[in-house]
């Protein structure tokens, strides 16, 4: 099977036709990486959760709605909860897609931008950066990475990723001299 078989039905060839599109099976660790993050609940479960939530919130908040307030908040959490729903449908779809793949896409690129958030309920620190994929700076890769990975690098550097192609997990992050793999962060086995 030649590389354009491989990256048949993947958006990427048709943008980056001018440039090379390195893949590599996904090993191992990148493999278990990835299948910590799928989840084995339905994403049904986690709308109906947001539904149960709003009820018994609005329950304990607006004990005195009319029929048509409890109508209306109820077709509003039945709305979010169906967004929800869906938005961790894709992901965990894009998640099992790329470990039935089983390849990881090697790009070239810069970093973009580089941000520190505060989680408000550990207090922790959380690092991100967005990375432009070459020929398209638009098309950008966003990621959580350890605050070494974070130090190591600056806006403006030349980097090369690898990264799967369905869900856009960024695996492993090249910047000279130093190396970031997500997987190992993670404490994924080796």
């Amino acid at each position: 099977m030649d590389d354009r078989e491989l990256h048949r039905g993947l958006d990427l060839t048709a943008t980056c036709s001018a440039y090379e599109i390195d893949s590599a099976p996904l090993d191992s660790r990148e493999l278990d990486y990835l299948r910590s993050k799928t989840s084995t609940a339905a994403p049904l479960i986690g709308g109906l959760a947001a539904i149960t939530l709003g009820v018994t919130v609005i329950v304990m908040a607006a004990p005195d709605l009319d029929r048509g307030g409890w109508l209306l908040c109820f077709g509003m959490l039945s709305l979010i909860g169906l967004w929800v729903a869906r938005w961790i449908n894709r992901d965990q779809r894009t998640l099992r897609a790329d470990v039935a793949d089983g390849i990881k896409l090697w790009r070239d690129g810069r970093v973009h931008a580089m941000r520190i958030r505060e989680d408000p309920d550990s207090g922790r620190s959380i690092y991100h950066v967005e990375i432009a994929i070459d020929p398209d700076p638009a098309r950008l890769i966003v990621s959580t990475i350890s605050s070494t990975c974070y130090e190591a690098i600056e806006k403006g550097d030349r980097v090369r990723i690898a990264y799967s192609p369905h869900g856009r997990h960024l695996l492993d992050l090249i910047d000279g001299d130093y190396r970031y793999i997500a997987a190992e962060r993670h404490g994924a086995s080796t």
